[in-house]
C-alpha cells in the first residue's frame, strides 16, 4: 500500500518507473497551495468514481478514499495500490507494509494506467473475480454493505495493515466533507445501473 509517499523519496525514485502511461495526477499547479491542489485532485477523481458507483453500487466516496490513501492524494499513480502490471505497464514506488506487526519500508512495483477509468476497471475485476475476495464480493452483492466489503477485502489480504478497512471507512467522511457531499452511512450504496458491465460473480 502507498500510505505515505514523501516527495523527497518520490524524486529519488523517479527514474525507477518503466511505464509511459498515466502515472501521477498532472493537474498540480504551482500557483495553488497544497490544500487547493489536493481539492482539485479530489474533484478530478470524484468525477470518475461517480461513474463507477453507477455501475457497481460501491459509493464514489469509497473509491476516492482508497485512491487518496494509496496515492497520497495523487502524488503517486498507484490508484488502488495494486501490485504488478497494469494496462500501461508498471512503476516502482516507495511504500510500506505491515509485517509481523512492524512497519517495513520498501520499494515495490505497482500497476500503471493510461487513465483513471482503467484503474477502476482493474480494481473491480480484481475484487470481483479473484478467489481470495469471493466471499467479500458476494457479501456486498447480497447486502450492499460497503464497510463489510472493505473488512472482507482486508481479511483476505488486500492490505497488510489490519486497520486498513476502518481507516478507509473513516477517510470516506473526510473525503465527503472536502467534496461538500453528505457522508455515506454504514451499508449505504447506490444500486448499480441496469446498463453497463456487470462484475457479479457467476
Amino acid at each position: 500500500m502507498v500510505m505515505d509517499f514523501f516527495d523527497s523519496v518520490r524524486d529519488t525514485l523517479s527514474g525507477l518507473g518503466n511505464a509511459v502511461g498515466f502515472q501521477t495526477y498532472s493537474g498540480y499547479r504551482s500557483d495553488l497551495n497544497a490544500e487547493q491542489n489536493r481539492q482539485a485532485w479530489l474533484n478530478h477523481v470524484y468525477s470518475y468514481a461517480k461513474k463507477w458507483q453507477a455501475q457497481t453500487g460501491i459509493p464514489a466516496e469509497v473509491y476516492v478514499a482508497i485512491m487518496a490513501s494509496e496515492t497520497n492524494y495523487g502524488k503517486a499513480g498507484s490508484y488502488f495500490g495494486i501490485k504488478g502490471t497494469g494496462p500501461a505497464g508498471s512503476t516502482n514506488y516507495a511504500t510500506h507494509e505491515i509485517i509481523n506487526g512492524q512497519r517495513v519500508d520498501l520499494v515495490d512495483q505497482f500497476a500503471a494506467y493510461d487513465n483513471p477509468d482503467q484503474a477502476h476497471e482493474h480494481f473491480i475485476k480484481l475484487i470481483s473475480t479473484a478467489p481470495r475476495y469471493a466471499q467479500a464480493w458476494q457479501h456486498f452483492q447480497q447486502t450492499v454493505d460497503w464497510q463489510g466489503l472493505l473488512q472482507g477485502m482486508n481479511a483476505a489480504g488486500y492490505a497488510t495493515d489490519p486497520n486498513w478497512a476502518s481507516m478507509i471507512a473513516g477517510l470516506t467522511n473526510t473525503v465527503a466533507k472536502s467534496l461538500g457531499v453528505e457522508a455515506i452511512g454504514a451499508g449505504a450504496s447506490v444500486p448499480a445501473a441496469g446498463a453497463g458491465p456487470s462484475y457479479r460473480l457467476r
